[in-house]
């Protein structure tokens, strides 16, 4: 039952938040005026969205910034998806990956199923919950999952300019 269900450390949650910063940057790196840097400024983004979300309670004054952080990376996921649907091989696969990932906010966040809270004493609270802790879990391998489909059928020929070999 739901006795039985398990803390995880916050070092299990960082591959998730590391891993959105190839997943999204190799798809948003066009947009950049260097490109090359796409990848790692997303990946440091999410690794600082990492720490201000699972160390809360380490980083009181950090995590004040924690709902513009989690923002942010919300606000990210248009630019991301339209980029995708432009470029992506299956359109509709990038339509049905966003229309799910906005059923997976509003249920996650009406339904308290482990999606970040907006105070940061709320969310050091909710870490120490099993049942918010297994549901954030969940929500995170489906967050990336959905993310790494999408980024998935946007083939890399298509981000780098030919004969050139720089990113568009």
């Amino acid at each position: 039952g739901l006795s039985s269900l398990m803390i995880y450390h916050p070092m299990v949650f960082m591959p998730f938040h590391v891993g959105f910063g190839p997943v999204v940057g190799r798809v948003l790196a066009p947009s950049f005026p260097r490109p090359g840097l796409a990848v790692p400024l997303f990946t440091v983004f999410y690794t600082a969205q990492f720490v201000v979300e699972h160390y809360t309670e380490s980083f009181p004054t950090l995590a004040k910034a924690n709902a513009v952080l989690v923002l942010m990376a919300l606000g990210t996921f248009p630019l991301f998806l339209y980029k995708s649907y432009k470029l992506s091989n299956f359109p509709m696969t990038v339509i049905m990956g966003g229309m799910l990932f906005c059923v997976i906010i509003a249920v996650a966040k009406g339904f308290n199923l482990g999606f970040p809270k907006d105070e940061p004493a709320d969310q050091v609270v909710a870490l120490k919950e099993p049942f918010y802790n297994n549901c954030h879990l969940v929500v995170h391998s489906l967050f990336l999952g959905i993310f790494g489909g999408i980024s998935a059928t946007v083939p890399s020929w298509k981000l780098v300019s030919p004969g050139i070999g720089k990113v568009a």
